[in-house]
C-alpha cells in the first residue's frame, strides 16, 4: 500500500490526512489513467473512506468551500471542508502544502502556498475560515528547502517584508535563498496558532529526488497530493 507522510499532531487529533510522494503522480502531465490510479492508491492509503475535493490553483489567496469531492474549475488556493467523507486536497511540486484543522469543530482547510500565495496572505485567509488561530492545529508539508530555493531581490524583499524577519532569506556566496517553511511557520504563529500546535515535515522536494517531484529541479514534473478530511468526532 502507498505510504503517506503524516503529521504526528494531526494524527493525534484524529484527522485523516497525508502528504503524498512521487509514488503517486497526480500531475496534469501524467496520463488520465495514471492520475486515476494514483488517486485510487491515495484513497486506499487514507483508509478508502474519503473523496478528494480540488480546485484550480492560481498562486493567490482565495478560499473555496467544498461540499463534495472531485476536481472543480474554481480558481483558489485553499479548500475548506466540513462535509464528512470529503477531503480538501492540493497539488504541489515545490510550493508549500499546509494542512489546517480546527479540533473543536472538526473543519479543515488544505492550502497551496507558493511564495506569491504566502505574501498574498493565503494562510491567513485559510485560518480565518476556521476561526481563532489559537484553536487551530497545522502541518507544514514537504516543499523546496531553504538550501535549494535560490531567489532574486524581487522575491527576497516581499518575503522579508511579509513577516518582518530577515531570517527567512539568507545569502550563500553571491546568491540569495528563501526559507518558505519558516515563512509559513511565522505567519501561523503571528495569527495566533501556538508553536506547539504546528508540525513541520522538513523534507526538501528539490534535493530528495527519490521521494518527491520538483518543478524547479526537473522543469517538467509530476505533482504530490496533500489532503485532510474533517473529523466530526475530534476531541476538544
Amino acid at each position: 500500500m502507498l505510504t503517506l507522510l503524516q503529521s504526528p499532531k494531526l494524527s493525534s487529533l484524529g484527522f485523516v490526512h497525508g502528504f503524498g510522494t512521487r509514488q503517486a503522480d497526480v500531475g496534469l502531465a501524467a496520463t488520465s489513467a495514471l492520475r486515476e490510479t494514483a488517486l485510487t492508491q491515495l484513497k486506499q492509503a487514507a483508509n478508502g473512506a474519503i473523496d478528494f475535493a480540488e480546485v484550480e490553483q492560481v498562486h493567490g489567496k482565495d478560499i473555496a468551500r467544498a461540499t463534495s469531492g472531485g476536481r472543480s474549475n474554481v480558481q483558489a488556493d485553499a479548500v475548506w471542508v466540513e462535509t464528512a467523507l470529503v477531503a480538501g486536497a492540493v497539488r504541489t511540486a515545490d510550493c508549500v502544502p499546509v494542512l489546517l484543522a480546527h479540533p473543536r469543530s472538526g473543519a479543515v482547510v488544505a492550502v497551496h502556498a507558493g511564495w506569491r500565495g504566502l505574501v498574498a496572505g493565503v494562510i491567513e485567509a485559510a485560518a480565518q475560515a476556521l476561526g481563532d488561530g489559537c484553536d487551530i492545529a497545522a502541518a507544514i508539508g514537504p516543499c523546496i528547502g531553504p538550501g535549494a530555493f535560490e531567489i532574486g531581490p524581487d522575491v527576497a524583499e516581499p518575503l522579508v517584508s511579509k513577516v518582518d524577519d530577515a531570517r527567512v532569506v539568507h545569502k550563500k556566496g553571491k546568491s540569495l535563498y528563501g526559507d518558505l517553511p519558516l515563512v509559513a511557520q511565522l505567519v501561523l504563529t503571528r495569527i495566533g496558532v501556538p508553536l506547539s500546535r504546528i508540525d513541520r515535515l522538513d523534507h526538501c522536494t528539490f534535493t530528495e529526488e527519490h521521494l518527491f517531484f520538483s518543478h524547479r529541479r526537473d522543469r517538467t514534473s509530476g505533482r504530490q497530493l496533500s489532503f485532510i478530511a474533517p473529523n466530526s468526532r475530534s476531541p476538544s
